[in-house]
């Protein structure tokens, strides 16, 4: 019993026949992996470089085992480095490297970058379909909040009634500037901030939306949202150079 991976691993072939010799003056410490008879090993030769792929199924890749260990370090003295590929038991367990100096050692990893590019079509696609919102809200004085739900008689000497005892009403608009019209919520705050929903409408027209959140039109809107993801994208660049630095 235990926990096991499968492993792929590539590297040249002198850097294959050099982990050879090293585990062969270390007793064949690393023989469950190098041994083509405990692993799938086949050689294969792309653009006059000569590589070798090590598969190995069912293996307890443990990063305590000390033969672990000294495999890790023949990879890591590789000279011309390696791609290494484990998948766990897990199925959110994936460990991927690669510090290959050659193209080549990449081949049997194609699957990566068709996963990996996929996700960026997908991205691309979203980014397409993306339709402006933003949630924006404000607090409604009575006569605002009686004018935009066209409050009937009994409603509005409710809302009159609610704000004598300090309620306040905020007003949240999903604005959609690529709609006709957007949505709306109105909910009662009381002070001990209680939220209870007052009002809700799907089609709220996207203009009176827009001029409630102070915006006169939606080339205005559009253009200041632009700028807050401009802003947004910029404050995470500079954030990840930073944490690069610290690296």
């Amino acid at each position: 019993m235990g926990y096991y991976s499968d492993l792929r691993i590539t590297l040249t072939k002198n850097d294959y026949l050099a982990m050879l010799k090293k585990d062969e003056k270390n007793k064949n410490i690393c023989n469950f992996i190098l041994d083509e008879y405990e692993s799938y090993i086949y050689e294969y030769k792309k653009n006059n470089i000569d590589c070798v792929c090590i598969r190995s199924d069912s293996l307890k890749y443990y990063k305590e085992f000390s033969e672990i260990q000294m495999f890790e370090k023949y990879l890591s003295e590789a000279k011309s480095g390696y791609v290494f590929f484990r998948d766990g038991d897990r199925y959110d367990d994936i460990e991927y490297r690669n510090t290959a100096k050659y193209k080549e050692l990449e081949i049997p990893f194609g699957f990566i970058d068709q996963i990996r590019n996929q996700a960026i079509n997908e991205v691309k696609i979203k980014n397409a379909n993306y339709e402006k919102t933003e949630k924006k809200f404000t607090i409604l004085n009575n006569d605002e909040i009686i004018d935009f739900c066209k409050a009937d008689k009994h409603m509005v000497d409710e809302i009159k009634a609610w704000s004598k005892d300090g309620v306040q009403f905020k007003l949240i608009l999903d604005v959609d500037a690529k709609k006709e019209n957007s949505s709306a919520e109105i909910y009662l705050r009381k002070p001990e901030d209680e939220q209870y929903l007052l009002w809700s409408a799907g089609k709220v027209k996207t203009e009176t939306a827009l001029n409630f959140t102070g915006y006169p039109n939606v080339e205005v809107f559009l253009q200041d949202l632009n700028n807050e993801e401009s802003k947004t994208e910029n404050e995470s660049v500079i954030e990840d150079e930073e944490d690069e630095e610290l690296e």
